[in-house]
């Protein structure tokens, strides 16, 4: 026969994690839970309406120190525990496996160096598993793959080994392994092997970051048919294949890719220009073919808005697109706008936007913040000018024909310094 638990059940599993806390600053638990008062009114504690049992843990950025007792698994009513941002060590108790309802888990930013527990794979419920910087060992256990319930998991910047296990993809007959995860971001380990086929099967994935590890062989081309997803971060692996010229209608909804420093080959796709919610596109430090004294092999800045035209025509990073995707960057330093704004549409870019505005009406383009500066009439005269020069210097950079652009991006440094150089001397002046 289960023993009765009631509120006073709740009470003793709390005052048994303070008692495991061993550095507690400005003694916030010591003023706070005390048995003289109600534990639903502790802080960081939530407790449900109804049954008034402890549903929700939320110790989060409290700068404590301790271990986590198993009194802990007494929580029965528990659906959320968040003890991000502290200094929790030693080994996650067992007696976890009581708490059926427990849908989230944030272990963020502690000192747990046990391998993954597998006590994980008694919780029916368990929706999202966040276990980032900490110092988790061994392998990604394949039966987190089990939890059908899982949306998200995150396991970023721990000491974990062994490859990515098939489980987290596989699709069983019945219920589909994971098949709601909208998250899994597992980078920043030591892993090794391949990235399995079976990662396509996330059919609702929304966010993918296996970045920073150790992984070889093709990127499986079944991911770049999750249509769900609006994050890929595969960067600083050893990973070969290509992009897919059908990426644009596998992914419709790609608002990130990130891919740089692999083994990646072949022509960049012309079909990118078409992801029309894509912000952020880094591919450099791959080995995409092009022509190979422009073709550039550090970090591109390639986002959709700030790419050269021969990008879209040519699937070509160069210098001279780095250069293009400069001058849009400072019209928007300089005016405050996006390339991506709402009041840049049918066939009005900001480029154009800003390019009619010059030399005579810089002052309806410009930053107001920026021209005003101490509501000194000298001093707007002065600004406008600093900010007409740098306006005009990044249309010279966007100029659309790349034979005609400044293709160095120190003769843009120097115009740059020449332009500080006046303000300078009329700072001096004044």
């Amino acid at each position: 026969m289960a023993a009765v638990t009631n509120i006073n059940t709740d009470q003793y599993a709390l005052l048994a994690l303070k008692d495991h806390i061993t550095h507690n600053p400005n003694n916030l638990l010591a003023k706070n839970w005390s048995r003289s008062t109600f534990v639903c009114n502790w802080i960081g504690v939530t407790c449900g309406v109804r049954h008034q049992r402890v549903m929700a843990l939320n110790m989060s950025d409290f700068g404590l120190t301790g271990t986590i007792p198993p009194q802990l698994g007494n929580l029965t009513f528990l659906t959320l525990v968040d003890i991000k941002n502290n200094s929790f060590h030693g080994s996650l108790p067992e007696e976890f496996a009581r708490l059926r309802r427990l849908k989230f888990i944030d272990f963020t930013s502690n000192n747990f160096s046990t391998e993954i527990p597998s006590w994980l794979a008694s919780l029916p419920k368990l929706q999202h598993l966040i276990l980032n910087q900490n110092s988790f060992k061994g392998t990604i256990p394949p039966f987190l793959g089990n939890i059908s319930s899982l949306q998200e998991l995150r396991l970023m910047d721990n000491k974990l080994s062994g490859g990515v296990p098939k489980e987290l993809g596989r699709i069983p007959r019945d219920i589909g392994n994971l098949t709601f995860a909208i998250a899994l971001a597992i980078g920043y380990n030591n892993l090794t092997g391949e990235i399995p086929y079976e990662i396509g099967n996330l059919q609702n994935l929304q966010l993918l970051r296996i970045q920073n590890s150790n992984l070889v062989g093709i990127v499986p081309p079944s991911i770049f048919n999750i249509s769900t997803l609006r994050e890929v971060a595969l960067a600083n692996n050893k990973l070969s294949g290509g992009i897919p010229s059908s990426i644009d209608i596998g992914l419709p909804n790609l608002e990130g890719l990130f891919l740089p420093n692999n083994n990646l080959s072949g022509i960049i796709p012309t079909s990118i220009s078409n992801l029309s919610n894509l912000v952020e596109l880094e591919l450099g430090s791959n080995s995409f073919s092009g022509e190979e004294d422009s073709m550039t092999k550090t970090l591109t800045l390639a986002t959709i808005g700030y790419m050269a035209p021969e990008y879209g025509s040519e699937g070509i990073v160069s210098a001279r697109s780095d250069v293009y995707s400069f001058g849009i960057l400072m019209m928007e330093t300089f005016t405050r706008k996006k390339p991506t704004d709402n009041m840049f549409v049918e066939g009005i870019s900001m480029k154009c936007w800003v390019e009619e505005a010059l030399p005579h009406a810089v002052t309806q383009v410009a930053d107001a913040d920026l021209l005003l500066g101490d509501d000194d009439q000298e001093n707007f005269n002065s600004n406008k000018d600093c900010i007409l020069s740098i306006l005009e210097l990044a249309v010279n950079c966007s100029v659309d024909l790349a034979e005609k652009r400044i293709i160095n991006i120190t003769n843009v440094l120097a115009t740059l310094k020449h332009i500080r150089a006046k303000v300078q001397k009329n700072v001096r002046t004044a």
